[in-house]
């Protein structure tokens, strides 16, 4: 799939069963009783805002699974999402969507890992067919070290994919913040306090920052209170266009901050 901005979905779609209306995910839900061709743009939006966590995903399973070193599989993984995103928006494809996956994040992996499975299988009969040998997991260089590393032995693969996601919603969140404080001129101020709003460990203290702003302590404790109100309801936003229902967007939203933790 070309790495180009996908075209929006019609902003007026019917919702019924509790659905959030107006959604990228409740398009696509649709898609069987309405317009395909705003469903599949949906899709492509959605899986181009959450590349990276998919990205990971498949790393994460060519080392598992392949014994893929991790070099290796960086390299490989975005070969098997094209090839993914190609059998991902192929018009038979949409007519199988389960209404009731209330969670795009789920629904999306699921499709991405049966989709890997089918290769898996397919590499496997072309080594049975005088293939390639697999890599042994345990093959190690003339030091002793593992070549083929698994993917974490900190946290499993699957929670890791989930902070990637997680990681990937508050870096989208920033991005459309960031355009908002472009358009109204506040391209100085989101700069000076993007690492406070991040977390990040090198943020300078405030009364710093407001000393370069040329503004008051208690003028910038006000604005970073308005930038957080306004990153918090673009963070709920962004979850809201995953879901189906208000039940699943609390427990998303719930979840996100516990990852974000971690």
């Amino acid at each position: 799939m070309d790495p180009k901005p996908a075209a929006q979905p019609p902003g007026k779609e019917a919702s019924s069963g509790g659905l959030l209306p107006n959604t990228m995910w409740s398009v696509i839900l649709c898609a069987r009783t309405g317009t395909e061709e705003a469903a599949r743009a949906a899709l492509e939006r959605l899986c181009q805002a959450y590349y990276e966590p998919l990205r990971v995903c498949v790393r994460f399973w060519l080392q598992r699974e392949r014994g893929f070193s991790r070099p290796l599989a960086e390299g490989r993984a975005p070969d098997f999402l094209q090839g993914f995103f190609e059998v991902l928006l192929r018009r038979e494809f949409l007519r199988r969507v389960d209404r009731e996956e209330g969670r795009f994040r789920s629904f999306i992996l699921k499709s991405l890992r049966n989709f890997l499975y089918d290769e898996w299988d397919k590499e496997r009969a072309a080594v049975r067919g005088g293939g390639q040998p697999l890599a042994s997991l345990e093959e190690t260089d003339e030091e002793g070290r593992l070549l083929h590393d698994p993917a974490s032995r900190s946290a499993t693969p699957d929670h890791e994919v989930d902070r990637a996601w997680a990681r990937t919603v508050l870096e989208n969140a920033m991005r459309r913040l960031q355009a908002e404080c472009d358009r109204l001129g506040k391209s100085t101020l989101f700069e000076a306090v993007r690492p406070v709003l991040s977390h990040d460990s090198d943020a300078l203290p405030h009364g710093e920052i407001a000393r370069r702003l040329c503004m008051s302590e208690g003028a910038l404790n006000v604005a970073l209170c308005r930038l957080r109100d306004k990153l918090r309801e673009i963070i709920q936003e962004e979850v809201k266009e995953t879901v189906t229902n208000k039940e699943t967007w609390r427990e998303e939203l719930r979840a996100l901050i516990e990852l974000l933790r971690t």
